[in-house]
């Protein structure tokens, strides 16, 4: 499943959690993202109720939490067991009793020493979870951190290429421009735009005194207008453009 989806995270959390309530004897088996501040619910299996799931995932993004087993793996950078969550007055009761789980597995997915996320797994009845399930489980995180650094490296790869070929492109717009400067900042304009994710890109020219409309891409017909009606004007503070312009920085 990894080596099929190198840009898609979901069939192997899917095939991941699939696994782990088949071979572990589990009902209920959830993964989390965690950025490095913020932990998400991104895929579950077997939840007990679809309320139950929403009232939770909209408790989602949220700090790590030592009441709830999505938060203590990443807490504390290792494996949490929890024999009986009912009777641990330190987890919170409410989720357990409404997710009717008492036994839970929690299992930091990890790079290295750096945190992705965490995998958990539960069970209806106390106890303690036998090593060869924790083996299990820990094998299963250690495939979701592969996929994930897979993917990661799939998308840098992809942006650096992207950010070649613009490169390459404006490149070739300025050597058969030499006369004309509006392809060559069109073309800026246009790439800025969509390599950023942006609504617009713009690009302005200065004369030591204004401030000139080289190119603005994805403006309506009333934006058009007020643009032409706003430009050439004196750099001021009061816009980016003027900021930019008088510190001579970002």
């Amino acid at each position: 499943m990894i080596s099929s989806s190198p840009n898609d995270i979901t069939p192997v959390f899917e095939s991941i959690l699939d696994n782990a309530v088949s071979l572990c004897d589990s009902p209920t088996s959830a993964i989390f993202r965690y950025d490095g501040e913020l932990v998400d619910l991104v895929a579950t299996r077997n939840w007990p109720s679809g309320a139950m799931l929403e009232t939770l995932r909209a408790r989602y993004p949220m700090l790590p939490d030592p009441k709830l087993m999505s938060g203590r793996p990443l807490l504390s950078g290792r494996t949490e067991h929890e024999e009986d969550a009912l009777s641990d007055q330190e987890y919170e009761n409410d989720v357990a009793r409404a997710g009717g789980w008492r036994r839970m597995l929690g299992v930091p997915i990890k790079r290295g020493d750096t945190l992705l996320g965490t995998f958990v797994v539960t069970w209806p009845t106390p106890g303690r979870t036998p090593e060869r399930q924790v083996q299990l489980l820990e094998t299963f995180a250690d495939q979701a951190a592969v996929a994930i650094e897979n993917i990661r490296l799939f998308n840098e790869t992809k942006e650096a290429l992207e950010r070649q070929t613009a490169t390459a492109e404006i490149l070739e717009v300025i050597s058969r421009s030499q006369t004309d400067l509006q392809p060559v900042f069109d073309t800026i304009a246009a790439n800025a735009m969509r390599l950023c994710d942006g609504d617009q890109g713009v690009v302005f020219t200065f004369d030591g005194e204004l401030i000139h409309r080289g190119s603005i891409t994805a403006m309506t017909p009333e934006e058009e207008d007020v643009a032409s009606r706003a430009w050439p004007s004196p750099a001021d503070m009061g816009t980016a453009t003027g900021r930019a312009i008088l510190t001579c920085s970002t």
